[in-house]
């Protein structure tokens, strides 16, 4: 991790919600109020159903809405979350977020919102269904 990386005590606020973010690729929002009284909000990610598991599997539950609430560990940069610690080692399993990106760019197939979408681009480049 990078030098400006600090690890803090958070809690997961407001509701966390999947999302078709930019360009209408999938994203989660989930935030985050730290004991220092800091906030910050996890997002941007163009996210799969790998990193929805990993994420549930971090806080020990079976569905996102269930995060609302929940305590955790959260080692971040001023502008970017790299990992999820669950509070307890009993809880849940880390989620290293840089990691499971390396992983994603080197298992996912690159596709487009279109793609994702099941729409195809005729020959002028306009989707058609």
């Amino acid at each position: 991790m990078t030098d400006n990386v600090k690890r803090e005590l958070a809690k997961v606020t407001g509701k966390v919600d999947f999302i078709m973010g930019r360009g209408s690729f999938p994203d989660v929002i989930l935030c985050f109020e730290y004991e220092s009284g800091f906030s910050q909000c996890l997002g941007g990610n163009f996210i799969d159903i790998s990193f929805l598991m990993r994420l549930c599997k971090c806080f020990g539950v079976e569905k996102l809405r269930d995060i609302e609430g929940k305590s955790c560990w959260v080692w971040a940069t001023p502008s970017n979350i790299l990992r999820i610690d669950p509070l307890h080692s009993k809880d849940g399993t880390p989620f290293d977020i840089e990691e499971w990106r390396a992983w994603r760019e080197k298992n996912m197939p690159s596709m487009t919102s279109a793609e994702l979408l099941g729409e195809t681009e005729d020959k002028e480049g306009t989707t058609a269904e």
